[in-house]
């Protein structure tokens, strides 16, 4: 038996997956260099390393909390139709509020001023790119 046949490969039908993992590098990508434009830079580094931060800090809750799963279970199942795919930004957006309220409370208990943009921020992010991401899908199919 070959490897082929042991392991098939996954088809990407609709490119649904693909526009999935683009709009969260994406947004991984993006936070840093927002965060720095927002919340201003830190004083014992330089703008790279600043913006780094908030990338690696980004990745690590979109991994962690659980955002990454969820957002990519809810990709494969709204995206399988021209209508619905265009409720996924929405709901992405409502997961990553929802994620992030979890991880807030869980950590300091209460909301601070830095939570809430923190949390605006994120949330305008994410609608931007699953925006983008639907709107190309739609194009493409």
């Amino acid at each position: 038996m070959s490897e082929t046949e042991k392991f098939p490969p996954i088809p990407v039908r609709d490119g649904g997956l693909v526009a999935w993992a683009i709009e969260t590098l994406g947004v991984i990508l993006l936070m840093g260099p927002l965060l720095v434009v927002v919340l201003g830079r830190s004083n014992d580094a330089g703008l790279f390393f600043d913006m780094f931060r908030g990338q690696l800090l980004t990745a690590l809750f979109v991994l962690l909390s659980g955002y990454w799963f969820t957002t990519g279970v809810l990709s494969a199942l709204s995206r399988s139709h021209r209508i619905w795919m265009w409720l996924y930004p929405g709901a992405a957006t409502v997961l990553w509020a929802v994620h992030m309220q979890l991880y807030f409370f869980s950590s300091l208990g209460r909301h601070t001023h830095s939570s809430l943009t923190l949390l605006a921020i994120g949330a305008s992010l994410v609608l931007f790119c699953t925006l983008v991401g639907t709107w190309s899908l739609w194009k493409w199919r």
